[in-house]
């Protein structure tokens, strides 16, 4: 899909899900990922909706 939308020249985001857990972290693969595909890469602001939530 991602391969798809570059085809096209549609911008790719790609957001990174935290995983559940008392604390909050984001997995690595997604900015290995991001830089693979040469991505735009948001980390932090599910993390920080999240915690705005609580």
């Amino acid at each position: 899909m991602i391969n798809l939308a570059k085809q096209r020249n549609i911008d790719v985001v790609l957001m990174a899900t935290p995983t559940p857990g008392i604390f909050l972290s984001v997995p690595e693969f997604y900015r290995e990922l991001a830089d693979e595909l040469s991505l735009v890469y948001e980390h932090t602001l599910l993390l920080k909706l999240n915690l705005n939530l609580r």
